[in-house]
């Protein structure tokens, strides 16, 4: 995925969100630590410090699918890896269903 399309992808779903919903402090926050979790492991794999272990970073994507997309994206980070591809659009399905839903 392109970081245009990860970047309009995630502007699309936060321009989306009603700040009425109870969901949404929520949703900032899981994305946010999907974002960060993408950023310390990049930072780690260029110091060669212990990395975050590639299952936390699935599972990240899956439920912060914006945040994990764009750090993707913006942090350069395992963007040659299909399967950290597909947790990331995965995650944005995920993401573009509960706005959908709301």
């Amino acid at each position: 995925m392109s970081r245009a399309l990860a970047l309009a992808a995630t502007l699309v779903l936060l321009g989306s969100l009603q700040t009425g919903q109870g969901w949404v402090p929520a949703w900032w926050l899981v994305n946010a630590v999907a974002a960060l979790l993408w950023a310390v492991d990049k930072l780690a794999a260029v110091g060669g410090r212990a990395r975050v272990p590639e299952a936390v970073l699935h599972g990240a994507s899956l439920v912060g699918g914006c945040g994990a997309c764009l750090a993707r994206q913006l942090c350069r980070h395992k963007t040659l890896k299909p399967s950290f591809g597909l947790s990331c659009g995965l995650g944005l399905v995920a993401s573009a269903a509960l706005v959908g839903l709301s």
